[in-house]
């Protein structure tokens, strides 16, 4: 379990930094809003000047009605948010694969917090939306009404040429990453996509719409010049956001990618390095070495797991005129045991001997082969080293032929392993639960035996990193729904100008068929381009986390990107469904 210390090292932060974030782009989100909402009023507002409202009225009307907004919007998140947050424990306990429940609380001090955050967040923002009618000040003069420029924007050429040049330096550099990259390389990177990724959406975007509008063949085919007519300058005027988006729904599929590839490269090292689901290990003179191993096999039995019980004496000997001691095994026992967990078998002759290195031990026997280790009356000599993964939290050994390990009766410790090998480690769970309350919580700190199960030391290994991988999960959650809601806000920013032209095309031929047509191809431009450019930037950087575990994350990378792709089709049917239907219910049909 996640203990109050544990927190505090290792989840507290990165929850506070999660926080952090969050509120941040909550500013930009609200921003957003606010601005999508006054130009969608822009032929009330100029109702309202007409008829005598000054501009410092207008102003105080809508620092009103945002404040309003605010208060009801905070009161109905935090109500909602209680309403919903078991659910997400819940799933967040399955998802991160926590062994202990997240309870729910009433945590008044949260709520107080939060919602004296955002009241005067949404007070900051209602003052600035004064400041947004002062630069749009068309809006507050009416000599200015008809002074907008319909001009179609234009594109610099260097800069669209750059957005690639940009993007693959940063490609480029990011694959060429050491392992412990330095704080200004992996700054470079960033800084580079974030350069290519903004001139993507506001240079070459615009530059490709120009190129296809000066084909005449392919502009004035069917419904293309409908499409493409206003296209550069929704692409050019949703820049900033399509980047925007674009960032976040990166950071989302990377937070959630890192959460899942540590997932499975926690499991799949851990069952790698520990072939055997559970390993009872005894030391000499433990009298209830065979009733413990004899229960075990009850256990297993009860449960309807077969079985395969493999047996192995390791002796631990001082090495001459030295203080330390080796440990050693016979070959006939280790190749047994070697062929169960899938390693190959070994023939060592004499006096030779095999290495068996453990990484994190520092022994005598360290090191290549080639060395003469010499133990009472026998020199065994060290002919070749090679990796298995048999006995857990054991240190170097060396495996010698049966008749040199029989002349070895001068050990000051032998050790007896009893593994069992069954074909699904993952049906022992329930085994592994009811033998650790019969050996003990742990099995550790005892002189006489250890008891080990794969599942139990699994399930402890993810209680230490679920808060972190939890924090990723929050984290990834939140901003592909920011994601998606400043999608939902660019677009329908600009639904009343589509009813007023479709309304229009409507009027000289323009079919349900062909309009559903156009909107869907512009839907698609907006809601995809963004989504394939931050999935684009997610591989590259699920790229350099694998090269800096040195785990292939192929696997983890295809689920998460896939099933984020999955739920944007989705969005966008929902999306494209609700906006065709507004646009033609705004059109009067004869």
């Amino acid at each position: 379990m996640l203990t109050a210390p544990v927190m505090d090292t290792k989840v507290a932060a990165g929850f506070h930094l999660a926080e952090t974030v969050i509120y941040l782009f909550s500013v930009l989100f609200i921003w957003f809003s606010m601005r999508a909402f006054l130009k969608s009023r822009e032929h009330q507002f100029k109702l309202f000047l007409t008829f005598g409202m000054t501009p410092g009225q207008l102003k105080l009307m809508i620092f009103l009605e945002h404040m309003l907004i605010g208060l009801i919007g905070t009161m109905t998140g935090l109500t909602l948010s209680l309403s919903f947050v078991k659910m997400v424990l819940l799933i967040a306990e399955n998802v991160v694969g926590l062994d202990f429940r997240l309870y729910f609380y009433f945590p008044m001090k949260a709520l107080a917090l939060t919602f004296g955050a955002f009241i005067a967040l949404f007070a900051v923002l209602s003052v600035c939306a004064g400041l947004f009618l002062d630069r749009e000040r068309w809006i507050l003069f009416p000599q200015q009404w008809n002074k907008q420029s319909s001009k179609e924007p234009n594109a610099s050429r260097p800069l669209a040429v750059s957005a690639p040049i940009f993007l693959a330096g940063g490609y480029g550099m990011a694959l060429s990453l050491p392992e412990s990259p330095s704080t200004f390389m992996i700054v470079c990177v960033v800084v580079s996509e974030a350069i290519g990724t903004y001139f993507l959406f506001d240079q070459l975007g615009v530059c490709i719409i120009h190129t296809y509008k000066r084909n005449r063949h392919f502009f004035w085919r069917r419904t293309n010049l409908l499409l493409l007519s206003d296209l550069a300058n929704r692409m050019k005027d949703c820049a900033r956001t399509l980047f925007m988006i674009s960032i976040l729904f990166m950071i989302a599929m990377t937070a959630i990618g890192m959460m899942a590839g540590y997932q499975g490269m926690i499991k799949n090292r851990i069952s790698q390095e520990n072939p055997f689901a559970l390993v009872y290990a005894s030391s000499s003179g433990n009298m209830r070495e065979t009733k413990d191993v004899a229960e075990i096999e009850r256990a297993l039995e009860e449960h309807g797991i077969p079985f395969q019980r493999l047996q192995a004496t390791i002796k631990e000997l001082p090495i001459a005129k030295s203080n330390n001691s080796l440990r050693i095994i016979p070959a006939s026992e280790f190749n047994a045991i070697a062929r169960a967990a899938g390693n190959v078998a070994v023939a060592p002759t004499g006096t030779q001997a095999i290495l068996v290195p453990n990484d994190d031990s520092q022994g005598p026997v360290q090191g290549t082969g080639g060395s003469t280790l010499r133990v009472g009356l026998l020199a065994l000599q060290v002919t070749g080293v090679m990796e298995a993964y048999s006995f857990p939290d054991f240190d170097s050994y060396l495996v010698v032929s049966d008749d040199v390990y029989a002349l070895l009766n001068d050990y000051t410790r032998k050790v007896s392993f009893h593994l069992f090998d069954v074909d699904d480690w993952r049906q022992t769970e329930g085994v592994a639960r009811q033998l650790k309350q019969r050996f003990g919580p742990t099995g550790e700190g005892k002189v006489d035996f250890t008891f080990f199960s794969l599942t139990y030391t699994l399930g402890k290994i993810r209680q230490v990193y679920g808060g972190s991988l939890f924090a990723l999960f929050f984290i990834g959650a939140v901003f592909f729904a920011a994601s998606w809601s400043f999608l939902y806000f660019r677009l329908y920013t600009n639904l009343q100008e589509d009813q007023r032209k479709f309304a229009v095309m409507n009027t000289i031929g323009l079919t349900d068929q062909e309009l559903s047509k156009v909107i869907t191809l512009q839907l698609i431009l907006l809601i995809f381009t963004p989504f394939f450019v931050a999935l684009v930037h997610s591989s590259f950087a699920m790229m350099i986390l694998q090269h800096a575990i040195q785990y292939n994350l192929m696997k983890e990378t295809m689920a998460v990107l896939g099933a984020f792709l999955t739920a944007h089709v989705f969005y966008f049917a929902a999306v494209r469904s609700a906006y065709v239907k507004r646009v033609k219910q705004s059109i009067t049909y004869p």
